[in-house]
């Protein structure tokens, strides 16, 4: 249930200023904030401790540099 939170929270957060098309791509694609690991994998198979405060932090660098 926490990564589910945590995801809602991010694409949340993300539909704030881009599209649902970018937010799609931004959990697909590969991220350099999370050593090129794409949000969407690094939240389904990474340790809960280390997802919930890198890629809140990854979603909102992308949200103001774009």
């Amino acid at each position: 249930m926490t990564r589910l939170r945590h995801a809602y929270h991010v694409a949340a957060l993300l539909a704030e200023r881009d599209s649902e098309t970018v937010v799609q791509a931004w959990f697909q694609g590969m991220n350099p904030r999370l050593d090129d690991v794409p949000p969407a994998k690094l939240l389904r198979q990474g340790q809960v401790e280390d997802t919930t405060q890198a890629v809140p932090a990854a979603a909102r660098a992308f949200a103001t540099a774009g």
